[in-house]
């Protein structure tokens, strides 16, 4: 070919004067076709190159063909081989070799060496000669005298017909929009097939592409014919050039070659009739370039592909990285196909690479869910859920077929979205939210809405029994209130289906029923053996006549059984919150008999370890703790996590701190809780008195004075010798020793009268007195305390008061009995006989001394082997004088059998008439909440009195107000407004006729004791009596104003009695029973050893100690604050 492009060029070149012909041929194509070295001979042969003379010395003169044009660039290598480069030379013809040897010869003569390169030279004009050379040489040789020696050369035979194959393009099937392919199948076509212009533009663009890019296209690149038009149609689908004559061309070549390229163009533009024959197509890259369009540019709404197919097509359209839309569509088919050929785990990896777009209808999706059915596609939806609009929710919550808790996730959905679709489905939210347990949407449907909770009673009350206790004290507050309110409508209302029978009767126990219903229990199968025993024992430990215990084993029996039964997930909410309050129950009952408080707080963690807890459950669990003084650091936890700013994580705080001995940090959390104002005045009180306590037991004197003077009605809750204690040990501990030690003596200082005979006759003088015993009897008042307090610096001080007494004649001693007793105590081994012998003489003048000089020395602890014999003889010394000895005096005499006289206040017998009425309706209390608790303390003291520890009065003004309910029986029917009771059933059982038996028989079981006299009664309201009572209230009238407000806030209608034109003080049923028990307290009573007044009224519980200090009588609120009266028998 270079041969023939010589020829061009020559041919061109010469048509024009010699100054021009480098010009022509620059234009000529043939001339950029050729390689650098012919293209030089070219210049040489068409400048007519001489060859060189010689000079004078017979050197050559090579001349400078005027070949370049522009700025010298420096030295430049020659684009003519050098001899030796010709020598190696295999693939050129002996012509070419030769005239680029001749070229070197007398041209680039710095190259040639004749003793070198002669021997080359003439090897290839000998091949010349033999083998004969191209015509072209001899018009070489003809212009050119360089190339002169050609003309000598013979011409070689020219072939009639090329040797060269024919070319067919017919079988090239590329993908026709890979550069790539596009650029090796240029390549591939030989140059002949080309005219130099064709061939010129064509390597242009091949060499234009390798950028990657589409130049812009010559347009004689789109001319050519036959099988070439594939090559103009190629370059004109990726250039954008019209391509329709293009098309007939190749039509008229090849045609199914055409059409195939024809749907490839179609397809990039986007714009087709479908048929689906085009979905199958040949095995090469011109069929996957025609796949690859189909699945990126083709209908797919129009397209019915196989699953095969699909399958194809979602790989290509991942691999190109289609839009997310076109991918999610052929995924759509393909779940749809594959759901009808039940192919469920290819169905299951489809759908886990769906992605829902926002405000998805679901019409096509759900029903495959439906039909596939598994819970991995479940799992999916509950992910994408929230890209369906209302629609496609308001359709999931309303198919049964869904799993319940898809419906419910879309309810919520629906419910956030709060539009149309909410309004429509609220009625089946109440339905789904209570199966599964989704109480906080519930909680906002029923408890803000008075019509809601009327309409769906059953789920209300469910909602109150399950609410989790992580909601606010408000949504608690509501959740009660509405619980009293579908108690008013339940009964004429059906189950709804939402709740099974089993669920039902479980309700019906947690709301008390112990009935027939409840007993037919039908868990037979959810449960496992265990846990069907366990609800039967529970059944029959509540029932009328039941032990109201129910053993831990059932409890953790029942637990165990649920995790591996398969009841329902409300009926395991339900059977775990039953565990829970009688767990809570057992705490109770272990508590008032003095069982192990660790075990207790033991049981009341493993309560709060549940993963929801009901906010009845923390309740009465943080109630235990209040009541009985328990550190439980898992509600300290619990708070900690859910309430941090509740003022009961402040006070489970205290008491957990107050258990682990911190006694300050308990002292200053308990202030903190008082200081808040969240609790009533009485409450208040206590929490302050608490405060006090422990400031105590951490000897922080100085903060104990401040808390009593900046609340100086605390000093009513404390008994005066605590406040000596006090004062003393503050005083002593800034160092005014004198001061506390007279603090001491002024304690014990008295004004007697006594007769003195004068000249003048007897006259009635008076004189101060101390009475030393009181002062000894002092030693022993830190260790009196269940926790002994800090014995100094108030021991110390005790001390150097005693000794100043001593020094003082006026001293009134109990003829020395208390002195000789310290005597005998500072002995280093002190003879129990001493004591004995000294108590039998001190008997015989003061009783009361003798048995206080007994009961210290049996807590001294220095005489463990001798302490029987001293009980005894406490005893013996008792039942000769304790018709000497008043029971108010008897209080600190903790060694001796007697049993306390309660006095049982008004509250307590309704609590228990209460109690008896629910055991007649076969209900159970045990299930109330802590608010409604207050029977357990009557039922508490009916069973100390049928075990001998306690005997109970009611007095006479007591059983008036008993009786008189009978007549008036609005109390009790109030009382059961807040419980499941059929009201007919309630108003028969509180007849008037029934309510005289019940009452008659409660009167009986509290009216154990016997000592009742007219004499007591009158005595009682006696006029010395009642005015010593009228001067201790008006002594407390800041405290009774306090509790007077406080009762108004929640009552207006509060009835209070006037004294002194001040009607702030307790009414008259009241106040006589404070004048019984101090009558009682004055009076010597066979086998009593106290008087308690059991009451929750804070008219008497907040000046408890008021009253023990000044009458001699103790107030007991429940089962803890009785215990203290209680003695081993």
């Amino acid at each position: 070919m270079q041969e023939t492009y010589l020829s061009a060029c020559l041919e061109s070149a010469f048509k024009t004067v010699k100054s021009r012909r480098l010009n022509a041929v620059g234009k000529c194509p043939e001339f950029t076709l050729m390689e650098k070295p012919w293209k030089e001979l070219v210049k040489l042969a068409v400048l007519e190159t001489e060859i060189p003379g010689q000079d004078e010395d017979g050197e050559s003169i090579v001349p400078i063909p005027r070949f370049r044009r522009g700025r010298r660039r420096g030295r430049q290598q020659s684009p003519v081989p050098s001899p030796d480069e010709i020598a190696i030379m295999e693939n050129e013809t002996p012509a070419y070799r030769f005239a680029l040897l001749l070229a070197n010869k007398y041209i680039h003569i710095d190259a040639w060496n004749d003793d070198n390169h002669g021997s080359l030279e003439n090897e290839l004009r000998k091949d010349c000669l033999e083998q004969g050379v191209h015509p072209v040489w001899h018009e070489m040789g003809k212009r050119c005298d360089l190339f002169g020696q050609f003309s000598a050369f013979p011409i070689s035979e020219a072939k009639a017909k090329s040797s060269q194959k024919k070319f067919d393009l017919s079988k090239t099937a590329i993908d026709p929009f890979n550069t790539k392919s596009c650029v090796e199948l240029f390549g591939s076509i030989p140059d002949h097939q080309y005219n130099p212009e064709q061939l010129v533009a064509m390597k242009r663009l091949i060499k234009r592409l390798s950028s990657g890019k589409w130049p812009n296209i010559e347009p004689k690149l789109l001319e050519f014919e036959g099988h070439l038009s594939l090559i103009s149609l190629l370059i004109a689908l990726n250039t954008g050039a019209d391509s329709s004559e293009i098309l007939q061309r190749l039509r008229n070549a090849n045609k199914t070659l055409a059409e195939r390229y024809e749907l490839a163009k179609i397809l990039s533009e986007k714009s087709i009739d479908w048929n689906d024959e085009y979905l199958s197509q040949n095995d090469d890259d011109l069929g996957k370039a025609l796949l690859k369009l189909i699945w990126l540019n083709g209908p797919l709404d129009q397209m019915n592909p196989t699953t095969e197919q699909m399958e194809i097509g979602l790989e290509i359209l991942t691999k190109e990285q289609a839009t997310a839309n076109r991918i999610d569509i052929i995924r759509w088919k393909m779940l749809q196909s594959y759901v009808d050929e039940e192919r469920s785990d290819d169905a299951l990896e489809i759908i886990k690479t769906i992605s829902l777009e926002s405000d998805s209808d679901g019409t096509d999706l759900l029903p495959l869910l439906i039909q596939l059915d598994n819970q991995e596609a479940y799992d999916w939806l509950k992910v994408n859920m929230r890209n369906l609009d209302e629609g496609g929710l308001v359709s999931i919550a309303q198919e049964q077929a869904f799993p319940i808790s898809i419906r419910s996730q879309a309810l919520i959905l629906l419910k956030a979205f709060d539009g149309e679709g909410w309004n429509q489905v609220q009625p089946l939210a109440v339905h789904v939210f209570v199966q599964t347990l989704e109480l906080d949407n519930l909680s906002k449907i029923l408890l803000e809405d008075d019509l809601a909770i009327t309409t769906y009673p059953h789920e209300t009350l469910l909602l109150a029994h399950l609410l989790g206790a992580h909601h606010d004290e408000e949504s608690w507050i509501k959740a009660r209130k509405a619980r009293k309110k579908a108690l008013q409508v339940i009964q004429s209302t059906d189950v709804p289906d939402s709740i099974d029978d089993d669920e039902y009767k479980l309700l019906l126990l947690l709301e008390g029923q112990i009935e027939e219903s409840v007993n037919k229990l039908d868990l037979t199968g959810r449960l496992l053996k265990k846990g069907i025993l366990a609800i039967n024992q529970i059944i029959k430990a509540l029932s009328s006549g039941g032990s109201h215990l129910v053993d831990e084993k059932h409890l953790g029996n029942l637990i165990d059984s649920l995790a591996e039964g398969e009841v329902t997930g409300l009926s395991e909410a339900l059977l775990q919150t039953i565990v829970s309050k009688l767990r809570l129950n057992n705490a109770r009952l272990s508590l008032q008999r003095g069982d192990d408080s660790n075990q207790v707080v033991a049981t009341l963690e493993s309560v709060l370890n549940q993963p929801s807890i009901p906010y009845p459950i923390v309740q009465g669990v943080r109630q235990l703790m209040y009541e009985f003084d328990l550190g439980i650091e898992a509600l300290v936890q619990w708070y900690q996590q859910h309430h941090q700013r509740s003022i009961w994580a402040l006070l489970a705080q205290a008491t957990l701190e107050a258990s682990n001995g911190k006694n300050l940090q308990a002292a200053r959390l308990f202030k903190r809780a008082a200081d808040s104002t969240k609790f009533d005045y009485d409450e208040e009180i206590m929490l302050y008195r608490k405060a006090l306590i422990h400031f105590a037991f951490d000897e922080k004197w100085e903060e104990a004075r401040q808390l009593l003077s900046q609340h100086p009605n605390l000093r009513a809750a404390i008994t005066k010798r605590f406040q000596l204690y006090l004062d003393v040990s503050h005083k002593a501990s800034i160092q005014e020793t004198g001061q506390a030690t007279s603090m001491l003596k002024n304690f014990v200082k008295r004004q007697e009268s006594y007769v003195e005979e004068t000249e003048e006759g007897q006259k009635t003088r008076t004189r101060t007195v101390f009475q030393e015993d009181e002062l000894d009897l002092l030693h022993t008042y830190p260790d009196e305390h269940p926790k002994p307090l800090p014995k100094e610096p108030f021991t110390g001080r005790l001390l150097a008061a005693t000794n100043a007494l001593r020094r003082d004649y006026r001293t009134q001693s109990s003829k020395s009995f208390d002195g000789r007793y310290r005597d005998i105590m500072q002995m280093r081994n002190p003879e129990a006989m001493e004591i004995h012998t000294l108590a039998q003489q001190a008997s015989e003048t003061s009783p009361l001394d003798a048995l206080r000089i007994l009961e210290r020395a049996q807590l001294s602890g220095r005489f463990q082997d001798r302490n029987k014999s001293f009980a005894n003889l406490e005893q013996m010394l008792f039942r000769r004088h304790q018709s000497e000895i008043r029971t108010c005096d008897r209080r600190y005499l903790r060694h001796l059998p007697l049993k306390p006289l309660v006095l049982v206040d008004t509250n307590i017998v309704i609590d228990a008439l209460y109690q008896r009425i629910q055991e007649i309706l076969n209900r159970s209390n045990h299930f109330e909440d802590s608010t409604n608790q207050r029977s357990h303390f009557a039922g508490y003291l009916l069973y100390l009195a049928a075990n001998n520890k306690v005997d109970l009065w009611l007095p006479k003004v007591v059983r008036s107000e008993i009786e008189n309910i009978t007549k008036s029986i609005d109390d009790i029917r109030t009382r059961f407004e807040n419980a499941l009771v059929d009201m007919d059933v309630l108003e028969s059982t509180i007849s008037v006729e029934n309510m005289s038996s019940i009452v008659d028989q409660i009167i009986l079981e509290f009216s154990t004791w016997d000592g009742n006299s007219e004499e007591l009664e009158t005595e009682a309201i006696s006029d010395e009596i009642k005015s010593s009572m009228d001067k201790f209230l008006i002594e407390h009238s800041e405290i009774y104003d306090e509790l007077t407000k406080m009762r108004q806030h929640y009552d207006r209608k509060t009835i209070r009695t006037k004294i002194n034109g001040k009607k702030i003080y307790p009414q008259n049923p009241d106040r006589k029973i404070m004048q019984y028990a101090a009558a009682l307290s004055n009076r010597p009573i066979d086998n009593v050893g106290s008087i308690v007044v059991a009451t929750h009224d804070g008219d008497f519980t907040v000046v408890a100690r008021a009253f023990e200090e000044r009458f001699g009588f103790g107030i007991a609120k429940n089962s803890r604050t009785l215990k203290q009266w209680l003695r081993e028998q």
